[in-house]
């Protein structure tokens, strides 16, 4: 959302990457119409539930990259891990010979992910969600411990 402060980063990355940055128009005609995908129900859970055909918009604009680009390879983050199956989803019913490439969560200090979203957080919420973060984690790392516990009590 903010093109300028992207190019600034890329640039201390390499002087060597082109960035492909379209207005809208570009993108969509004039109608804004997104593509009909058949997504087996995928888009109708976890967030899809709550945000009505944002999928829809996502495959429209991710297949006409991969039209317009026609990469062997690209790279999606797992912190939106419903998207990311959904592009697969969608990458195989088109039959698009893509490898879709899953790339591990980049994490703050605090454990959440790296994201312009969380930055909206109040402090308040913010707090909240790293709570959630590190009893998910904490359930991650004991679950087994916990298995077990309950496993000899039986």
């Amino acid at each position: 959302k903010n093109i300028k402060k992207d190019l600034k980063m890329i640039s201390k990355i390499s002087k060597n990457i082109n960035v492909f940055s379209p207005e809208i128009s570009e993108m969509y005609d004039s109608k804004l119409e997104t593509e009909n995908f058949d997504f087996q129900n995928l888009d109708n859970e976890l967030e899809g539930k709550y945000r009505n055909n944002h999928f829809k918009g996502v495959g429209t604009i991710v297949n006409k990259l991969f039209n317009l680009f026609k990469p062997n390879k690209a790279f999606f983050g797992e912190k939106d891990l419903q998207q990311l199956q959904i592009i697969k989803y969608i990458s195989k019913q088109l039959q698009i010979p893509i490898e879709i490439i899953g790339v591990p969560t980049k994490r703050e200090e605090s454990g959440l992910a790296m994201s312009s979203r969380n930055k909206l957080l109040s402090e308040k919420n913010l707090q909240k969600a790293t709570l959630i973060y590190q009893t998910l984690q904490f359930i991650e790392e004991n679950s087994q411990h916990f298995i077990k516990v309950r496993w000899k009590m039986w």
